[in-house]
């Protein structure tokens, strides 16, 4: 084969390589700014918590951890009727069956 036709090749094999890596680099570059802009829109767009939307949210949270110690009280209220309920209506054995 003729050394030119070879000097060709490697040449244009070099440039393409070349080519291919400076594609993908100026793709990543293009991705990472289009990336940063969308972080910064969506930063701008976040809205903010102001001091009366903070202090409805407050009140409804102190509201609802009332809600859930009510309903606390009123299930161990309960769970002590069924004990005492039950306590009192099981029969009692006498201590010579139970060693039998």
């Amino acid at each position: 084969m003729d050394h030119r036709v070879v000097f060709l090749a490697e040449m244009l094999a070099t440039l393409t390589a070349f080519g291919g890596i400076v594609t993908w680099g100026i793709y990543q570059l293009e991705h990472m700014r289009r990336r940063s802009q969308l972080d910064l829109s969506r930063d701008r767009a976040a809205p903010g918590v102001d001091d009366a939307r903070f202090a409805r949210l407050e009140e409804a949270v102190e509201s609802i951890a009332s809600e859930v110690q009510r309903l606390t009280e009123a299930q161990e209220f309960q769970q002590r009727l069924l004990s005492d309920r039950g306590s009192a209506s099981l029969p009692v054995r006498p201590a010579s069956n139970a060693q039998e």
